[in-house]
């Protein structure tokens, strides 16, 4: 299925090519004037209405999104559905269309994945705007950041990063594109790119591990309850910001602790066993949620002070964990 809609004249003219059959594609409408929102919003709703009638929602109320914000909503079939959506307030309003549907051309890439991934990188605190797109077969991230004067390149790191979000929800050979929303409208600076690796076929080997501690249950914990999860220290020693504490594991991984004000705050660990290093290494430790950056040498995840995995080769060499306090 494809539509072809133009709107708007001379400059603000552009043309849309959707396809529908690889899950969801979101419209940020550069090149197209302001006062031409609308126009784009209804001429799009006409185009999907072509095929499938009225929306069974019409400029319905939508939750979870800038306001104002309106929506059409067209439910195909029971996991088949179109969605036009108008949000943002003046001057800063997006237009975009979302198809979902069971018939896609890759049937290894599953709906709630890229929804998932979607979510997560959206939560992301540089990211204005995310949204998926395609041209071909290959899906492409788009992220909106603000620049603040970034040259291009600057977030290759971030780009890859999000390339890391994409694995673990089990999506690979995507494009992500950093994309600079202070430029004028139909101006487009990419900021960051990433050609994400392809993940290897369902029944390969994985790059997850055996969990060899959950770092929840001693962060921010006092020595007493740590040792009833790790064992007694094997060393300890006073240091300029607290007690630092050694504890060696049954599988041989080893944790350094640094209380302070008590309480387990700076913590590193060496596993006792090779742990392949990638977007995935965190579930090693307990962290389950995607990286928000990652590389072939770290991998960092949001939620604490710092939380990374540093690289020795393929595998990790330690992960670091700041708590409280930086």
């Amino acid at each position: 299925m494809i539509y072809d809609i133009e709107v708007g004249n001379g400059p603000g003219k552009m043309a849309f090519n959707f396809d529908g059959g690889l899950y969801s594609i979101g419209i940020i409408p550069d090149g197209i004037a302001q006062g031409d929102i609308a126009a784009w919003y209804n001429a799009l709703s006409a185009s999907v209405a072509k095929d499938y009638g009225a929306p069974q929602e019409k400029d319905a109320a939508c939750k979870g999104l800038p306001e104002p914000c309106v929506r059409n909503l067209w439910q195909i079939k029971p996991d088949t559905h179109a969605l036009v959506v108008r949000a943002g307030e003046q001057g800063k309003e997006r237009v975009w269309l979302t198809y979902t549907a069971s018939d896609m051309r890759n049937p290894t890439i599953r709906q709630e994945a890229y929804a998932a991934a979607l979510a997560t990188v959206q939560k992301h605190k540089l990211v204005r705007s995310a949204a998926w797109n395609s041209k071909g077969f290959v899906p492409s991230l788009l992220v909106g950041v603000t620049g603040q004067g970034k040259k291009p390149g600057a977030y290759n790191g971030l780009a890859q990063g999000f390339c890391g979000t994409l694995a673990a929800n089990g999506i690979g050979g995507a494009v992500v594109r950093v994309l600079d929303e202070d430029q004028p409208t139909g101006t487009w600076v990419e900021l960051g790119k990433a050609e994400c690796p392809e993940l290897p076929p369902a029944g390969a080997a994985s790059a997850t591990t055996e969990r060899l501690m959950d770092i929840a249950t001693v962060a921010g914990k006092d020595t007493g309850a740590v040792s009833k999860m790790l064992g007694k220290p094997t060393d300890t020693e006073k240091s300029k910001y607290g007690q630092r504490a050694y504890y060696k594991l049954k599988d041989g991984t080893e944790v350094e602790i640094v209380y302070i004000s008590g309480k387990a705050d700076w913590i590193t660990i060496h596993p006792g066993s090779p742990v392949p290093f990638g977007p995935a290494c965190g579930q090693a430790i307990g962290i389950t949620v995607p990286p928000m950056f990652a590389s072939s040498s770290v991998v960092r995840w949001d939620g604490w002070k710092t939380a990374e995995a540093h690289a020795a080769g393929p595998h990790v060499d330690y992960w670091y964990i700041k708590v409280k306090t930086q």
